[in-house]
């Protein structure tokens, strides 16, 4: 009777910490260098293509919405799930949204499902797009998570 309720709180325990964990490691990876963010890597982008610094760095703040962290998560949760998806393909959509001034939110779907079909080498069949619900799902409770 004993063993079964160690191993039943056992394993409750590791469901509940394993969210947190990779949470807690990126935080730190991220904290560490600052420079490597998606919002300076977007902007790094903008200014090679001919575009003054400052002012790419200010479309790119405009048309990413939530933090510097949730986004840099948010993308690490896309390029980690979604296998044939790289942050540089994230970087090149959130780069000419920036340039058209559209809204770039990384939990929403369309958003999500926009950055796969720009992607020539991802094909969307049936259990691809329930991995990106999947990804959504769980990019909006990242943004969740760090408004507590």
């Amino acid at each position: 009777m004993h063993n079964k309720i160690f191993i039943i709180t056992f394993f409750i325990s590791n469901i509940a910490f394993a969210a947190a964990i990779p949470i807690q490691n990126s935080q730190q990876n991220i904290n560490e260098n600052k420079l490597n963010t998606l919002l300076n890597k977007a902007s790094l982008h903008l200014s090679a293509k001919g575009l003054d610094e400052n002012v790419a760095k200010e479309k790119v703040v405009k048309s990413l919405s939530g933090s510097i962290y949730n986004n840099n998560l948010m993308a690490k949760n896309i390029t980690d799930k979604l296998d044939g998806i790289k942050e540089k393909d994230i970087i090149s959509y959130i780069c000419e949204s920036a340039l058209y001034g559209k809204n770039v939110d990384l939990s929403l779907y369309d958003n999500i499902i926009s950055i796969t079909q720009k992607n020539s080498d991802f094909f969307l069949n049936k259990a691809t797009i329930a991995k990106i619900q999947q990804v959504s799902s769980e990019n909006k409770q990242i943004k969740l998570l760090n408004r507590v």
